[in-house]
């Protein structure tokens, strides 16, 4: 390796949403599984592998607090959820029901995954989403 140089590492650009605008953000986007992954990411600041794990047990509407596993740290937080949180997360859960027909169970994924194209039940037979088995 010698006389060889590390290669410069670009400076990227990133799209910073000033807080002010993370709702008029969300009201543009029209799929509830996608706005409710939005609001994950922007409210909590969630990684795609940490919003992926949640499941409807871990959000207690009581306390307005969420259980974060971060797979990358290997640690377990809670999180406190803000009122616009629990708002998006409240529209989300009615969303969610009405898409399988029956009202959301705790072991249920937050973020369910999507059939394949070309398919349009679910490993449990609800119509759109596919409950991910471990």
């Amino acid at each position: 390796m010698e006389g060889t140089r590390k290669e410069r590492v670009v400076p990227r650009d990133r799209v910073i949403i000033p807080q002010s605008e993370f709702q008029p953000f969300l009201e543009k986007i029209e799929d509830p599984r996608k706005r409710i992954a939005a609001a994950l990411g922007l409210y909590l600041f969630l990684r795609i592998s940490d919003a992926q794990a949640l499941r409807w047990q871990d959000v207690n509407f009581d306390t307005n607090t969420i259980e974060v596993y971060r797979p990358k740290t290997k640690t377990l937080d809670t999180l406190p959820l803000c009122d616009e949180l629990v708002a998006e997360l409240r529209r989300w859960r009615l969303a969610y029901a009405a898409k399988v027909g029956e009202q959301v169970q705790p072991g249920w994924y937050l973020i369910p995954g999507m059939p394949a194209r070309g398919g349009s039940r679910g490993a449990k037979g609800q119509k759109g989403f596919v409950e991910i088995i471990e």
